[in-house]
């Protein structure tokens, strides 16, 4: 994803960085970051909306599952906004 946010948003940015040859260095250290910061951010979350007291193993799932999804979209949004 910010591959392609980066080649169709800032192609001057994206042409440099290919060309100096640390293109794929930057995207990996962004990935990592950003995986970084989403399991932070999840486990925060977990601690305001703790898993559910139930034994079923598809609601913990989902549960943890919509956390995970909703820290991806407030990273995902942080990074576009940086980028901006």
């Amino acid at each position: 994803m910010a591959l392609a946010y980066l080649r169709d948003n800032h192609p001057d940015r994206y042409t440099a960085l290919k060309m100096d040859g640390s293109l794929m260095e930057t995207m990996h250290r962004i990935q990592r970051e950003a995986s970084e910061q989403i399991e932070r951010l999840t486990q925060q979350m977990l601690m305001d909306a703790p898993m559910p007291a139930t034994d079923d193993i598809l609601e913990r799932t989902r549960h943890l599952n919509d956390l995970k999804s909703l820290a991806e979209e407030t990273i995902l949004q942080a990074f576009v906004l940086v980028e901006r």
